[in-house]
């Protein structure tokens, strides 16, 4: 943003991540964590900026990415998370899915508290569209 170029944020949301912790228990549910946070990595950049933003949130910033090209990082990182397959051992095989929420600079916003706004809003149109989706507004 300081310098006008352009710049994403992903915001990633595990879907009925309660329901798995409540159903397989917090190790399980730590275990898809860690799973989740090796795909993204698998699906980012070494440029990009990963981080755990809340409970079973994930933020990827983008610096140097247009909207366009975002869309498509965030539908691979969607795409691979879905094919995962998690190993709960003797809870058996897991499969989880995501919610995606997308936004960019300069369309949608000039701060980063404005990006970071219209991502979540994103996310949660993934959320309410269904899950597993991915939501640019």
């Amino acid at each position: 943003v300081r310098y006008n170029l352009p710049l994403s944020i992903i915001m990633v949301d595990i879907d009925w991540f309660k329901k798995l912790n409540d159903s397989y228990g917090h190790e399980t549910g730590n275990l898809v964590l860690k799973r989740l946070s090796a795909t993204i990595k698998q699906c980012i950049r070494d440029v990009d900026i990963f981080a755990r933003y809340g409970g079973e949130e994930f933020v990827v910033i983008l610096p140097q990415t247009p909207a366009a090209e975002a869309r498509h990082i965030a539908e691979r990182i969607r795409e691979q998370v879905e094919a995962m397959v998690i190993d709960a051992g003797s809870l058996g095989k897991l499969r989880i899915t995501v919610s995606v929420g997308v936004s960019s600079f300069p369309e949608n916003g000039k701060s980063q508290e404005d990006l970071l706004t219209v991502a979540d809003q994103a996310l949660y149109q993934a959320k309410g569209s269904g899950k597993n989706a991915v939501c640019v507004v």
